[in-house]
């Protein structure tokens, strides 16, 4: 079987630290594909500390940022093999695992933040559990990766109709590439580290996300408007190896499940104050920001509402009723 650069790397990252698993120590190591700069990353940062000194050094936890250990996909296989112990994907990024994890990624089924999270809390989420630890995932919560909207080099977006004939960068996500055609746009999957070269070069006009990645990824630098349409709102799940985890004596699962709720509570409070920020950055660079009234909102509404109907036979006619009961 042909072993990717970012495999190779934990290998001999595993090398490296003579990870032989003794009887006394777990190594956690934590893959994260946002930068070592992003603000948020200072949550990750306490909670390997944590780990470490609560655990008295029995929890060898590390965390590895910038993608170093390989894209998001390559990550969840190296999870699988035991070889890396957490990673943080995009709900999105799960579709791979099951057709049914798409019901999140309905467009404008969740107002905010709270209404995902808290249907998340709720019987939507123990469906999605079952998906996970199927997988040999276990997911110890939600943090948010914010609610998209549409950046581009030519105009303002003010209604669907303005989207036509863009090529608009999305996720490599069957929900997400029929979104933007049912809206009008062209949707191009792309790698999101070769976003910020293929706006710059004009590969694609435009991309969709929270205002937090764009400036994180520098986005901004190569894009002229940004239009607040709030079409998705997005999520990561803190994802851990369930094998991992269940390998842990009582007192350390202890630890953990505390040092995770708070990991959890400071991320969301540093993803917010920096998300906060983002458009004022934005707006001091030169980017166009504009937002839509509540009648323009309806209008994307009503142009993306056949996905409803066409997914309901993809993910489940049950699955979809229930998560637009549990976002209301």
């Amino acid at each position: 079987m042909k072993i990717g650069k970012g495999l190779m790397v934990i290998f001999m990252v595993l090398l490296i630290a003579g990870t032989a698993f003794g009887a006394e120590e777990y190594q956690f190591k934590i893959s994260s594909a946002m930068s070592s700069n992003f603000p948020p990353q200072k949550a990750l940062e306490d909670f390997v500390k944590y780990l470490n000194t609560n655990s008295n050094g029995r929890i060898k936890a590390s965390r590895y940022t910038d993608g170093q250990l390989g894209g998001i996909l390559e990550t969840l296989e190296a999870i699988q093999m035991g070889v890396v112990q957490m990673a943080m994907p995009v709900t999105s990024d799960l579709a791979g695992y099951s057709k049914k994890i798409q019901v999140l990624d309905l467009p404008f089924l969740f107002k905010d933040f709270n209404s995902m999270r808290k249907a998340l809390d709720g019987p939507l989420g123990k469906e999605m559990e079952k998906i996970y630890e199927s997988q040999g995932f276990k997911c110890f919560g939600y943090v948010p990766n914010g609610t998209r909207h549409i950046s581009n080099s030519k105009r303002p977006i003010n209604t669907p109709e303005d989207l036509k004939g863009l090529k608009i960068r999305v996720m490599q996500n069957p929900m997400h590439i029929a979104i933007f055609k049912t809206l009008g746009a062209n949707p191009t999957p792309l790698s999101y580290s070769e976003l910020y070269t293929a706006l710059q070069q004009g590969v694609v006009d435009g991309q969709e996300n929270a205002p937090a990645q764009v400036v994180d990824a520098k986005l901004h630098e190569v894009q002229k408007y940004y239009s607040l349409t709030g079409h998705l709102q997005s999520m990561i799940c803190l994802l851990v190896s369930k094998k991992w985890y269940d390998a842990l004596p009582q007192d350390l699962q202890k630890v953990f499940n505390n040092g995770i709720k708070e990991y959890e509570k400071n991320y969301v409070k540093l993803y917010f104050d920096y998300d906060n920020s983002c458009l004022d950055i934005m707006r001091k660079a030169g980017v166009k920001i504009n937002e839509l009234t509540d009648k323009q909102h309806q209008a994307f509404k009503d142009k993306s509402a056949p996905i409803y109907s066409d997914y309901k036979d993809v993910i489940g006619e049950d699955l979809v009723n229930l998560a637009i009961s549990s976002s209301k």
